[in-house]
């Protein structure tokens, strides 16, 4: 007996249905055979650090300030500087005239470092101002001093290191020396000191 073509094909098709299906399902079986694991570490906390400068003592409070300073006059003043940030820091220390004029050109400005906020700082401790030697005057046509180190990034000669949460006392003498002329008499201005301070860690 002969079977029509037509039903060759239809049986022909669904056969080869038959094997798809059984083929996706024995994949599907084989996937799903794996065993798996996943662990997951503590949370570990990532936190950056900070670098703050802060002042105190007595040149912080007007201590330099003199209203009749004559030729030969000398004052003292104390720096308080801390470290309360969490990094170690370097930071260099600029004195700024509010004019410049022949007072702020013939006033010199010196640093030395002292024991503790209460030490003497008048003179009597030596004469080893090493932070630095006594400040060049300022030039007529700047208002800026260098007392110490820089402000450029990276170590430079002269920046002071202080680690965190220390601090160091600084003592400021401010001098009209006693060479000292006429073209200095009545005039005024203003001083300030600044402090600028970086981190040192990766930073060379």
């Amino acid at each position: 007996m002969k079977i029509p073509t037509g039903r060759t094909l239809r049986v022909g098709a669904a056969s080869a249905a038959l094997l798809c299906v059984s083929a996706v399902t024995l994949t599907n079986l084989a996937s799903s055979a794996l065993f798996t694991d996943s662990k997951t570490t503590g949370a570990s906390t990532v936190a950056s650090g900070s670098v703050a400068l802060g002042l105190g003592g007595s040149a912080t409070t007007n201590a330099l300030a003199a209203g009749t300073m004559a030729p030969g006059d000398t004052k003292y003043a104390v720096v308080t500087v801390t470290n309360s940030g969490s990094l170690a820091l370097r930071y260099s220390g600029t004195a700024t005239w509010s004019a410049s004029n022949a007072l702020s050109q013939a006033i010199t400005l010196s640093v030395q470092t002292i024991a503790s906020a209460g030490a003497t700082c008048d003179g009597t401790v030596g004469t080893n101002w090493t932070v630095p030697n006594v400040v060049a005057n300022i030039t007529a046509s700047g208002t800026s001093v260098a007392l110490f180190g820089s402000t450029v990034a990276g170590q430079q000669s002269g920046d002071r290191t202080l680690n965190a949460a220390a601090a160091e006392y600084l003592c400021v003498r401010e001098q009209l020396p006693s060479t000292a002329t006429n073209t200095v008499a009545n005039l005024t201005s203003n001083v300030n000191l600044q402090f600028d301070a970086e981190q040192t860690a990766n930073n060379a």
